[in-house]
């Protein structure tokens, strides 16, 4: 969206190289200068998602329906979780490829 390329013009990414690389021992960290000149920073040890701090499965069901409704349509998103998790037992991914193809790549 064009309000978010405006932003990310704003943003400056900088690699700290104390930070381990190891996916164990990293960490992330996050500053802003509030449009009042105020600088706030935070730090993120593990964040969520990863194998040991684990999404919920309405946090995973919700992440993906945000972010497959920004290329498929509302019925396609509400239908991939059912199809997804029968894809083991599926006979074909017939129905997968239908569910997740963008609409006019079908």
């Amino acid at each position: 969206a064009s309000d978010m390329q405006g932003l990310l013009a704003r943003v400056e990414l900088r690699v700290d190289p104390t930070i381990p690389s190891d996916l164990d021992g990293m960490w992330m960290e996050v500053e802003t200068t509030t449009a009042e000149g105020r600088r706030v920073r935070a730090r993120c040890e593990r964040p969520r998602g990863i194998w040991d701090n684990p999404l919920t499965r309405e946090e995973l069901l919700e992440k993906f329906r945000q972010t497959a409704g920004t290329v498929l349509d509302p019925s396609q998103v509400a239908r991939a979780p059912e199809v997804i998790q029968g894809l083991e037992t599926a006979p074909n991914v017939t129905e997968f490829l239908a569910v997740m193809s963008s609409p006019g790549q079908g």
